[in-house]
């Protein structure tokens, strides 16, 4: 019942929360914890919920849930699944790079100098670098609905 809340429109509003990230998501966090625990049914409120997330239930943190929603928008930028004014957003280093490094590969998105926070915490600057953290046989899925369910099982390893 809190996942949805947590997630909606994560992209947008997480971005714009950036440069006081922790701080300003501590409330969200707090929530977050108390919800897993009266699922549990522990009200020990020194019992880490670190726990809880991870090996019980498998829930993503906040923080997991905004890099699972970018590298899914990543995904269908890769794929060509988004619509026509998305095609430019991105570049592959590829296409910049005329030699043949090994970071020049076909699957990897080149990153953009930002010198001010509301630019540098934008899905623009934020996607290429989550996308190449991601190993590249998640990168290489047929669809999208295994892509997410593999970089769930990613990002929760």
């Amino acid at each position: 019942m809190i996942h949805p809340y947590l997630a909606y429109c994560n992209l947008v509003w997480a971005s714009k929360l950036r440069p006081n990230y922790q701080a300003r998501l501590k409330r969200l966090t707090v929530l977050q914890n108390r919800a897993i625990r009266v699922i549990i049914g522990c009200f020990n409120a020194s019992f880490s919920t670190e726990t809880l997330y991870i090996k019980q239930l498998r829930i993503l943190k906040i923080g997991q849930i905004t890099a699972l929603q970018v590298n899914e928008f990543m995904y269908k930028h890769y794929n060509n699944l988004l619509p026509s004014i998305f095609s430019d957003y991105f570049t592959i280093i590829s296409q910049v790079n005329p030699y043949d490094f090994r970071s020049s590969n076909n699957y990897m998105y080149r990153s953009i100098y930002s010198r001010i926070n509301t630019r540098m915490f934008s899905i623009k600057c934020v996607g290429p670098n989550a996308w190449n953290l991601i190993p590249f046989d998640l990168q290489l899925l047929p669809n999208r609905s295994s892509f997410k369910r593999n970089l769930r099982n990613y990002l929760l390893d």
